[in-house]
This record gives C-alpha cells, sequence and structure tokens, in this order.
C-alpha cells in the first residue's frame, strides 16, 4: 500500500516496476494506494526489487520483505 505520510491518504496511479533476475513488470497502485506483484521464482532466486514512481513524489527504491506479507511504504512529496 502506498501512502503520503503527512496525510496518510493513499496515492493513487503509482506505477510500480519489478525487477527480478533480468524479469521485469510494471503495475500500479488503485485508489486505495494497494497493489498486487506476483512472480514466481524457486528457492534460489534473490528478493525482488521495486521503484515506485508517482508524479509529485520522490521515487522509491525497496526490497520484497523477507515474510509475504502487505508492506506500507510512504511516498515523500517533491517540496515546491
Amino acid at each position: 500500500m502506498l501512502l503520503n505520510p503527512y496525510t496518510r491518504q493513499p496515492i493513487e496511479g503509482a506505477q510500480v516496476e519489478v525487477i527480478n533476475q533480468g524479469y521485469e513488470r510494471i503495475f500500479q497502485s488503485d485508489s486505495t494506494g494497494y497493489f498486487e506483484a506476483f512472480i514466481q521464482g524457486g528457492s534460489r532466486c534473490p528478493r525482488i526489487q521495486v521503484h515506485i514512481r508517482a508524479r509529485g513524489y520522490l521515487d522509491v527504491y525497496a526490497t520484497e520483505p523477507q515474510q509475504r506479507d502487505t508492506v506500507t511504504l510512504l511516498l515523500t512529496p517533491i517540496s515546491k
């Protein structure tokens, strides 16, 4: 889930680029800031890297957590 850290409002339409061993796929967050990224790999696959871009916010780079669970990411607004 993607949220504004100050207002706690969801960030809709963020581009979520998922990268894993040369495999790339792009998702978008919905009106609630939620997105799902399903990529299957074996036990030897490295954890998935994510690059998130949203208009008016700084880019975020994150690594998949060890546990498969919902993660909330706070995107920092760009100062004007």
